[in-house]
């Protein structure tokens, strides 16, 4: 980190980017049928496209794909080790769902978040 006191005007060459702070959040409830919207930032809907599998609608697309999402399940049983997986990335869009060890979806409360996809200028 930099700690700076600007005395005058700022000129930046290049890019200033902060892959640090999530480009989107949001936090999905599967169990209900469409799917519930609990919470978020930039996301605008999410679509139910299969058992555990939920398609996550940016509000604002992405300026690129290069972005990564991590997400924790709420509430399973002790016994149960779940993994969260996001694949199809497009600008627009990912699809996320959980999966136990033996890789059987399951519907639960998945809260994710997004990083990069975006440039900051």
């Amino acid at each position: 980190g930099v700690d700076a006191e600007l005395q005058g005007n700022l000129v930046v060459h290049g890019d200033i980017s902060n892959r640090g702070v999530a480009t989107a959040t949001g936090v999905v409830d599967q169990t209900t049928n469409p799917h519930a919207f609990i919470a978020g930032y930039n996301v605008s809907d999410y679509v139910d496209v299969g058992t555990g599998q939920t398609k996550v609608i940016f509000e604002t697309p992405m300026d690129d794909i290069s972005y990564a999402v991590s997400g924790s399940v709420h509430n399973p049983s002790a016994t149960q080790r779940f993994i969260v997986a996001s694949y199809n990335h497009t600008r627009e869009s990912f699809i996320i769902n959980a999966n136990y060890d033996n890789n059987t979806l399951y519907n639960r409360v998945i809260a994710f978040s997004v990083y990069g996809g975006r440039k900051i200028i």
